[in-house]
Formats: C-alpha cells, structure tokens, sequence
C-alpha cells in the first residue's frame, strides 16, 4: 500500500506538472486571438523513466501517459477575453514497477487496476475559465464539481490534487500552460522571465527563460529554458512525509503568431526528489531518493 500511495504522489506531481540581435527582425506580439466555436485538441505524450530507492533497495519504473484534451472557445466578452471549457477526451498510462505491469484506458476502463479510483472519472469532468489574451485567469466555474467528478468524491485523491482545491490555486497552475507569452513584442533572439509559484501544489516556485529563436510564417519557435523546486509535509493515511523536488526543464514551443496558441511542445524535464519520513514500525527515520526524467510531447489541432 505504501508503495502505491507513493507511486499515485508521484504520478499526481508528473501531472500537476508539462531562444542575433543584428538580423533581429521586426518585433512580433504574441497574443491569444480566439474566435467563438473554435476548438483545439491537444495530444500529448509523457514518458516518464523513474527511479527509486527504498531501504537500501533500487526500484526502476517505466510509465507513459497518453492524454488527450479539448478546449472549446464558448464565447467572447465585451472586454476581449474568452470564456473557454475544457474537458479531457482520453487518458491512457501504462506503468512497469517492481516486476508488474500496470495500466489503465479511459476508452476500456478496468475496475482491478490500481489506478481504476484515481482516473475513473477524468473524461466526466469539465471547467469552464475566462481567458485574456495575454493569458491571464480572470475567473473560473465549475473547479468543485470537476474535483468531485475526476476523484468520484475520494478525499484521499482529493488530497494529493491540492491544484484543484481552490480558485487561486488552479488559476495559478492553468496560467503556466501560457506562461510562454511575453509582456511586449519580442523579435529573434529577444529572451524574456516568467515566475510560476503555486504555494498549494506542493510549494512549488518555477523560474523559465523563454528565448524566441526563429519566426517562420506564421510560426514562431521559442526555446525554453526553467528550474523548479518544491517542498512541502504530506499526510497519507496518517504518516507524514517530507518531500523536496529540484528539477529542470528544457525544450522548444512552437506557436501560431494568428491565434496565439503553443501547436507543438517537445520537453525534457529532470527531477530529483527526497522522501523523508519515519518508519511506522521502528520509528527510524528513512529517506527515499527519487529521480524522474521525462519526456514530453504534445500536438495541438486546431477546428
């Protein structure tokens, strides 16, 4: 059970969590231009290499997430935002730990997996949020009834998707899917900052540098560049873990300069966690180091 409580930790953090100036160019504004009834299916794809030690003993897990997403632009406002939905379409994992194979299908769905009470009902849920064009979260609806129809009204699910339990914590975490859009014009070989800290999502504080490389047409190929760390107490089923995570990400957006919206992300992200905790039958204390290399790819469709 312990083994599967810090798998399903681990698994919650992967997912919560996702550039010459003399030739420069002219300077290109990248903003989200939506248009009402439009909808963009994004596909993507982690493969996540993990490994663990625990008590002296080193654990290898391989897992690949499969996930399909789909916002629809519901209407425009008289100020220029777009309340927008979002709903996921498939998920699919396949996981190999410790001498097992585990997996689950949204399409085919298996009450004896695992995984079966954390993802059951994760194609039900959907949220609806205002959107600015510079991607900012102005408000959201409908973050409660997405938790309870994603965990099907689990409290210990709920508790490890700290992201989704108030207002300003999902709107802080939804904004770093558009982190990427500078504050002014940018042209080739410009680089800009951005700062994501989501105190609910395990404390985590992000640093990127995005760098525009090239603008082609009407695309736009932005080299990213971001640390992370996280740390913070968790309690499962009465034992309190420590967990700090150091990590970096590396990889290349590409963007359409008409709407605004990332259409390809390929990324390479390293994490190195400490699980600090005490044994519930010596009182010892234990350390469990993990390391995590992903890597991930999304393609996003536009119609």
């Amino acid at each position: 059970m312990r083994t599967k409580r810090l798998l399903t930790i681990s698994i919650a953090l992967i997912l919560s969590l996702s550039t010459s100036l003399i030739f420069a160019g002219p300077k290109q504004l990248l903003r989200l231009n939506l248009q009402q009834g439009e909808a963009y299916t994004m596909a993507m794809r982690m493969e996540n290499n993990i490994q663990q030690s625990v008590m002296g003993q080193q654990n290898e897990m391989k897992q690949v997430m499969d996930m399909t997403m789909v916002m629809k632009v519901d209407e425009l406002t008289d100020d220029g935002n777009f309340i927008v939905s979002y709903n996921y379409s498939s998920f699919k994992m396949d996981m190999d730990a410790m001498g097992q194979s585990m997996s689950y299908d949204s399409e085919s769905p298996d009450d004896s997996s695992p995984f079966h009470s954390v993802f059951k009902g994760i194609t039900d849920a959907r949220f609806q949020m205002e959107l600015t064009p510079t991607g900012k979260i102005v408000d959201v609806e409908g973050i409660e009834e997405y938790l309870n129809t994603l965990t099907g009204g689990d409290q210990q699910v709920k508790n490890i998707l700290p992201m989704f339990t108030d207002d300003k914590a999902f709107k802080q975490t939804m904004e770093s899917n558009f982190s990427y859009l500078p504050e002014e014009a940018v042209s080739k070989g410009d680089k800009w900052n951005n700062v994501i800290s989501v105190p609910a999502l395990m404390n985590m504080n992000m640093e990127l540098e995005y760098e525009l490389i090239d603008v082609e047409g009407k695309q736009a190929e932005i080299k990213l560049d971001a640390v992370l760390d996280m740390n913070q107490d968790i309690d499962q089923q009465g034992m309190t873990m420590n967990m700090t995570t150091k990590g970096t990400q590396q990889g290349t957006i590409l963007v359409n300069t008409d709407d605004g919206m990332a259409r390809e992300n390929t990324m390479v992200q390293d994490l190195d966690m400490l699980m600090k905790m005490t044994n519930p039958q010596t009182g010892d204390p234990m350390e469990m180091p993990m390391k995590i290399v992903s890597e991930v790819s999304y393609k996003v469709t536009k119609k």
